[in-house]
Order: C-alpha cells, then structure tokens, then sequence
C-alpha cells in the first residue's frame, strides 16, 4: 500500500533524509529533478511532495520492488 501524500517519507525522500534505491531509472531521475528543484526553491516542497506521489501512485507497480524497500526503511517514532 502506498502511504497517503500526507506521510512525510515523501519530503524525506525530496530532502534527502531517505535513499531511494537505484535499481529504477524512471524513478531516479525524477527524485534527482525533485531534489534539484526543492534545493532551488525549498519553499516548493508540498508541490514536489505532490508530484512524487502522483508519479509512484500512477507507475507503483512497476516500482513495487523498490516501494517495499523504501517503506521497510520507514521509521515512526
């Protein structure tokens, strides 16, 4: 299942806080171009958020593997 756009491994992965597995290039490239848009413009994080989870809620399942490994990573305290 993938998390709501509210949870915050999205800004985790766009600020860098979390590695992305590099198995996809799909994927990779538009998380480097999310990160290179959010250290120009931090103030555009909710936006980027956004598009990043429009994209794994559009193509999740060709990311399935690299999904499973980001949120097996996911810690709540």
């Amino acid at each position: 299942m993938i998390p709501p756009v509210t949870d915050p491994i999205w800004a985790e992965v766009i600020t860098s806080q979390r590695p992305v597995p590099r198995s996809q290039v799909g994927l990779n490239m538009l998380v480097s171009n999310l990160r290179a848009d959010y250290r120009r413009d931090p103030g555009s994080l909710s936006q980027l958020v956004a598009r990043l989870h429009e994209f794994v809620s559009k193509y999740g399942t060709y990311y399935r593997a690299e999904l499973d490994e980001l949120l097996k990573s996911e810690s709540h305290a």
